[in-house]
């Protein structure tokens, strides 16, 4: 087996030796300016579409940013919890004020999505981020609406207020 070289400890007061420098003609240098430059124009130039169809299609798969009538599917993914949550206010007067509130007796199971009730209003986050955008329904008498909320389709969701039947007292239901 062959002997190892001893280690040589660092010398940190040491001047590194000179590095090799090669000289540019003034047209090497030029040209290398104009490639730097020409960089930089196009990150300045292609930064902004970058970060508006990017983030777009990464978040959303699309190009295009969303609009609120775009999260219609989801909302109506939320109207068995509204449900829940009126017929709980018609018992009780008074609105959940967590979800857990619901279960068991007026919502089978909890949504598989983050939803969560603040201040009289249903919450729902979407999106790949949780907190991207947010739907909400306004249990608002006279205002009831579904809202998109967030930093790309914020507005009103076209969709009808969520009604429920009124329980009728026994006598007038019908046999």
């Amino acid at each position: 087996m062959a002997e190892e070289p001893p280690l040589k400890s660092f010398n940190y007061y040491h001047k590194l030796p000179k590095r090799a420098t090669f000289l540019e003609t003034p047209q090497e240098r030029r040209y290398r300016h104009r490639r730097i430059w020409f960089r930089i124009g196009l990150f300045v130039l292609l930064a902004p579409i970058n970060f508006y169809f990017g983030l777009t299609y990464f978040t959303f798969h699309r190009l295009t940013r969303p609009t609120s009538a775009d999260f219609v599917g989801e909302a109506q993914q939320c109207i068995p919890v509204v449900i829940a949550a009126k017929q709980y206010q018609r018992d009780t007067a008074n609105l959940p004020q967590t979800i857990y509130d619901l279960q068991p007796k007026y919502l089978a199971a909890l949504p598989q999505k983050w939803c969560y009730f603040k201040n009289g209003e249903f919450f729902e986050l979407v999106g790949y981020y949780s907190d991207l955008q947010a739907i909400a329904y306004d249990f608002t008498p006279g205002n009831e609406h579904w809202e998109v909320a967030g930093p790309f389709a914020p507005g009103r969701i076209p969709l009808p207020p969520v009604a429920i039947a009124p329980v009728l007292p026994p006598s007038t239901q019908p046999n």
